[in-house]
Parts: C-alpha cells; sequence; structure tokens
C-alpha cells in the first residue's frame, strides 16, 4: 500500500523534521518539506513478487535534484545488511513471504529502489538496528531484521543530519515495529 503526499501533508508513520528555513510540522508523525514529495509506504507481507511491483511505482520519485523522502515499512531486508540469525526458526509458512529460492532473505525491493537513485538513510548514518520485532512481540511472524527504512532522494540526502532507530524498551512494548526518525537541515530556496 502506498500512500501519497505531498509537501506540508501529515500521517506518515516515520517522523521527518525539516528545520532552518521550513518549519516542521506540530505532529509526531508529520512531515514538511518544501518543494518535495514524501510517501508512506506498507509493502506487502505476503510475499517479495508484489513488493518489487509497489516498488516500482516509487521509483520516479527518486530525481537526484528533487527533494524527495519515502519511509515505512518495506518487509525487505537491504543490500548489507545482516542476513537474521533466527531466519531458521520461523515456520515455512511465514518465512516464504520473506526468502528468494536459496532460502535466503530476498533485498531485491530495497535494491532496486537503491538503484532507481534513493538513499538508505538508516545505512548512510551508521544505523542498521533492527526495527521487528518490538520486544513486546516475541511471537510474532518476524526475525529480527531491518524492516523500515526512510529512503531519500541524493538532495535530500545532503540536508540529512540525523537518522536513529529508536529502540527503547517503551517503544518495544507499544508497536511490533521501533520507530525511526530524521532530521533535515533545509536551506531557504533563493528566486
Amino acid at each position: 500500500m502506498i500512500n501519497r503526499r505531498r509537501s506540508g501533508a501529515r500521517g506518515t508513520p516515520a517522523k521527518v523534521n525539516a528545520t532552518a528555513g521550513l518549519e516542521a510540522s506540530e505532529g509526531v508523525n508529520s512531515a514538511s518539506v518544501s518543494d518535495g514529495s514524501h510517501e508512506s509506504v506498507h509493502l506487502c507481507p505476503n510475499g517479495t513478487p508484489v513488493r518489487l511491483q509497489e516498488a516500482s511505482y516509487l521509483f520516479g520519485y527518486a530525481a537526484p535534484e528533487g527533494y524527495a523522502v519515502i519511509g515505512g515499512d518495506f518487509n525487505s531486508l537491504a543490500p548489507g545488511d545482516d542476513e537474521p540469525a533466527d531466519l531458521a526458526r520461523l515456520p515455512a509458512h511465514f518465512r516464504a513471504r520473506y526468502v528468494d529460492g536459496d532460502g535466503k532473505m530476498d533485498r531485491r525491493p530495497i535494491a532496486s529502489l537503491l538503484q532507481a537513485g534513493f538513499v538508505d538513510l538508516g545505512a548512510q548514518h551508521g544505523d542498521r538496528r533492527r526495527t521487528v520485532p518490538g520486544a513486546g512481540f516475541p511471537l510474532s511472524e518476524f526475525v529480527d531484521f531491518r524492516s523500515d527504512y526512510l529512503l531519500a532522494s541524493a538532495a535530500l540526502t545532503k540536508q540529512a543530519t540525523v537518522f536513529s532507530t529508536i529502540d527503547c524498551k517503551e517503544a518495544g512494548e507499544a508497536s511490533d515495529h521501533y520507530p525511526i526518525y530524521a532530521d533535515f537541515k533545509m536551506s531557504k530556496k533563493t528566486s
């Protein structure tokens, strides 16, 4: 599912703050990016083929000169992330949602978005911590891996100052996903 949002819209699951020239929206789960867009996504949890198609609809937002950020639950592992150590504990009917033909986590959905020009802000800032499952959900259908991402266009990536996963106990008991956030230092555009 892809929720289309434009500049100043509210309701993205990941927190994005834009400061110094652009006011951040008041809500915790909001974004405001001038002359740009942000998309809230929840890619299909039931298999990579659908996720690949859904990811392809997002390629156009990766234009290097534009300001765009895509955030949410991608139900996928990124290239460079460690293979989950506990993958074998999942019953086959859950494991099949996430693995490729060799039984390894399928990384193609995130890889395709990176090939289109998006930058993985978590990887860029050295934060590849798991986002699922939250500590309060130990018997979920997830293994420990990073399922949630903020992917930004090249231009917006240059403005990113912070990225973090909030993996405290309270966050882990509040949701099956740990929240992620990024801060951006935006400069005013001159005409």
